[in-house]
């Protein structure tokens, strides 16, 4: 996460979650995790409990992220066996 000036934006608030479009309605609520930024703005989520080995693809994840009136959103793809990165800005919600 970072701020409008391009710096790390520490201990902001971190959702990926999944957001399937009706009729395609199953329960995706196990994807969804939180966490908060470090130091260095970034925050760490792991979804290999969640892919099969040979699955082709695995989850495309929308990202919210919050630090006081501050706020971002993003799009991640979760490709698995890989480290998968994001960068949001957040600016201001006022």
């Amino acid at each position: 996460m970072l701020d409008g000036t391009g710096m790390p934006v520490d201990s902001a608030y971190v959702k990926l979650y999944a957001d399937p479009v009706p009729p395609l309605h199953p329960d995706f609520s196990r994807l969804n995790m939180e966490s908060y930024t470090g130091t260095d703005g970034k925050a760490t989520f792991d979804y290999t409990d969640f892919y099969k080995e040979g699955q082709a693809g695995f989850a495309v994840l929308d990202i919210l992220a919050q630090k006081d009136t501050l706020t971002g959103q993003g799009i991640i793809r979760i490709e698995e066996e890989q480290t998968n990165e994001e960068t949001v800005t957040l600016v201001s919600s006022e």
